[in-house]
């Protein structure tokens, strides 16, 4: 199995506030980066709605993790933005 990488992503918000980078890891669970992002921004996971090329990313089923990956990786675009609602 290929060795987990970090990798940096731009992530914009909603609001008057201005992108940031975060590293974190090419493969992360939907529910763990919310966690990151609410701890990076300092809101609350409650209140978070990430998107991901126009479709949401949910992060519970049932009152439990999913267990949806997000996959990050680079490939034309240098980048890979999220968009914080």
């Amino acid at each position: 199995m290929e060795e987990e990488r970090e990798v940096e992503i731009i992530l914009k918000a909603v609001s008057p506030a201005h992108p940031i980078k975060m590293s974190l890891p090419s493969i992360i669970k939907a529910c763990d980066l919310r966690k990151l992002v609410a701890s990076e921004r300092g809101l609350p996971t409650d209140r978070l709605k990430l998107v991901l090329w126009g479709k949401t990313l949910l992060y519970k089923k049932n009152d439990r993790d999913d267990g949806d990956d997000v996959l990050v990786f680079m490939n034309v675009i240098p980048f890979f933005s999220l968009a914080l609602l």
